[in-house]
């Protein structure tokens, strides 16, 4: 592990087989975090958990920190509390189910492939629609370039100016807070859980079916979608045709 040189520790890690290529920078992040831990000479190694007052560990108190992390994750909001709210929304089940995965982060993302031995290629881990990250859950829904574009045109249309964060989870609190009332609200969940799911479902196509989708088609794809939907969870009330709906400004029913 190391040893002690002219009265300096240093750290000596030997690993078991020979590091893979992804994992290099994880282990150049792992020898700067342990640089700041230094032993003390002729002190006997110990354990000391530093989510306690004692140093000694509980499960109480391993939970309040794991809850605690998830709440900041989340904008002080329980993932409980955000799960239920998906239940409740008004859109198909399919969209619902997505949309439920999606929060919880158990979609069939590269990332969670590889982390169950499912996937190893670097290749085959990227993002299908611009090769550029590891195809994760926050990539392919928030932060691709190609699904920036697309949330670029759903706020366009909303007419509002709106911040990504940077996980779904917060994107989804915050997105269904930008109308007022509660119609708009439930227009908002069922206008976020539409664009995740169509996201889902190019990024689907796109890699195995090799289709190349097109940002204004997808985007329309998005409202034409909306007004279906709306003919049976009725939304909002309108007399706008569906040529009139595709053009018009979504504030109209949220503000």
């Amino acid at each position: 592990m190391g040893k002690w040189e002219d009265g300096c520790w240093v750290w000596k890690l030997n690993w078991r087989r020979e590091l893979m290529e992804r994992e290099r920078a994880a282990v150049d992040d792992f020898l700067q975090f342990i640089t700041n831990f230094v032993p003390s000479a002729g002190s006997l190694d110990s354990w000391s958990w530093s989510g306690g007052k004692d140093g000694r560990y509980s499960t109480k108190e391993a939970y309040e920190v794991i809850r605690e992390t998830r709440n900041e994750a989340t904008d002080q909001l329980p993932l409980k509390e955000v799960l239920s709210k998906v239940w409740g929304m008004a859109v198909p089940h399919k969209a619902m189910v997505l949309a439920w995965r999606l929060l919880r982060n158990r979609l069939p993302t590269c990332d969670n492939l590889r982390r169950r031995n499912i996937l190893v290629g670097e290749t085959e881990c990227c993002c299908n629609a611009c090769i550029l990250n590891l195809e994760t859950a926050n990539h392919i829904f928030l932060h691709c370039p190609k699904t920036e574009k697309v949330w670029d045109g759903i706020f366009q249309w909303m007419g509002i100016c709106f911040i990504r964060p940077h996980c779904v989870v917060s994107h989804f609190t915050q997105f269904v807070q930008l109308g007022r009332g509660k119609r708009a609200e439930k227009l908002l969940e069922a206008l976020w859980s539409c664009t995740c799911w169509l996201i889902w479902k190019w990024r689907n196509e796109s890699r195995w079916e090799g289709k190349n989708w097109d940002i204004k088609d997808a985007i329309m794809e998005v409202k034409a979608r909306i007004w279906s939907w709306n003919k049976i969870f009725n939304y909002f009330e309108s007399e706008l045709n569906f040529s009139s709906w595709m053009s018009c400004n979504l504030s109209v029913w949220l503000l």
